[in-house]
């Protein structure tokens, strides 16, 4: 029977054994399990994830569950063996077909669909849910499941989301007060202003599906009226036009860094230090970067350097006379203080040692030296 299952490519090594003893206390469950739909399969494993582990306790209890899980009620059995309610059992229709390969995921599986507020995330989290989608709906945080759409949290994660989020407020928060300054409006608001705001977002509710793409979660809302800070309440504006986009964004199960880019591709990197003259201008977005890669043909466009610009750890600029360049500058994580670190012409070439030697002197002359550690600077990173 063991041989039977194991041909089929239907079930996981973990559950093989324990479906076999199953078979053999059951003879006629053999069919069924062979045939089982991804739904059943899954209904199985969770079943079988709920036993005992010790093989001595597993048996007893295999042997009862042979008879019934063919016959018994599929919500009632997952609840006798979980001892909570996991909700409707056609939910594990969203699930990707192939059983999962750890009893430790169906676990989590369980946790998941035992809590209201996760399981209705789950049922509006999208189709083809793995293991890793189940794991990030079980750890995120319950503002998190009220701020943004179940499946851009099951197919991003809790903390890429708020990353994302915090970065692109920011951002906005600066261009606004930049706005501020520049139209002379940055005049203090009078008293009470912020709190009729705050009350008239509080007063349509309603408004708040809108950072969800969707309808809003049935269950965990949160009585007391608050910003977006605390996930409670409608979110301003500003903030339901980047959930929006963040949600967006999420849906379309793309690569983390692919999104990453999407999501923050005009967003300015920190404030790199100030060029020493004209010939060089810093590149501030990862829109630009990308560019400037496929202008100078190198590796300017690659996800660990772009994010290491959004952190400001490095940040690059281009020189445009005498001879086109790339300057990159690092900056040191215990001191923060920034250093020449790399300069390359177009392909990565070196640069020549009167370029060179121009671009070392232009940032000195602004306090920006070259790296102690290297008898030279290198030039021409792959």
């Amino acid at each position: 029977m063991i041989r039977a299952l194991a041909a089929s490519g239907s079930w996981p090594a973990w559950a093989e054994t324990a479906a076999a003893l199953m078979c053999r206390a059951n003879p006629a469950l053999l069919p069924f399990l062979i045939a089982a739909d991804a739904a059943s399969r899954h209904y199985v494993a969770l079943c079988l994830a709920a036993l005992p582990f010790p093989r001595d306790e597993q048996r007893p209890a295999l042997q009862r569950l042979a008879h019934v899980i063919a016959v018994h009620p599929r919500r009632r059995l997952l609840t006798d063996l979980w001892g909570y309610d996991l909700g409707a059992p056609r939910l594990l229709r969203r699930l990707e077909p192939a059983p999962f390969s750890s009893r430790g995921a169906y676990h989590e599986l369980a946790c998941a669909l035992g809590d209201p507020l996760r399981r209705s995330a789950f049922a509006r989290a999208g189709d083809d849910l793995s293991a890793d989608h189940i794991g990030n709906l079980l750890h995120a945080a319950p503002d998190t499941l009220r701020r943004f759409h179940p499946e851009a949290v099951a197919r991003v994660g809790d903390g890429l989301l708020a990353y994302l989020f915090e970065t692109l407020r920011g951002g906005q928060a600066a261009a606004e007060h930049e706005r501020d300054e520049e139209s002379g409006s940055g005049t203090p608001r009078e008293f009470g202003e912020d709190d009729a705001d705050r009350r008239k977002s509080d007063v349509n509710q309603e408004e708040a599906h809108d950072a969800y793409g969707e309808e809003r979660p049935m269950h965990g809302r949160c009585r007391d009226s608050g910003s977006a800070d605390d996930g409670c309440g409608a979110p301003s504006p500003g903030d339901r036009a980047i959930l929006r986009r963040l949600n967006q964004i999420a849906r379309l199960k793309q690569d983390l860094n692919n999104l990453v880019a999407t999501a923050l591709k005009d967003h300015p990197f920190p404030e790199p230090p100030g060029p020493p003259d004209q010939r060089f201008q810093p590149i501030r977005t990862i829109t630009a970067m990308k560019r400037a890669g496929l202008t100078f043909r190198n590796c300017l466009g690659r996800p660990a350097l772009w994010g290491a610009a959004l952190r400001g750890e490095q940040t690059f600029m281009i020189m445009t006379n005498p001879t086109p360049l790339i300057v990159g500058l690092a900056r040191d994580r215990l001191t923060g203080v920034w250093s020449l670190d790399r300069i390359a012409g177009p392909r990565n070439r070196p640069a020549g040692v009167e370029a060179t030697r121009s671009v070392i002197e232009a940032f000195s002359r602004i306090g920006v030296r070259r790296r102690p550690t290297d008898a030279f600077l290198f030039v021409g990173r792959p």
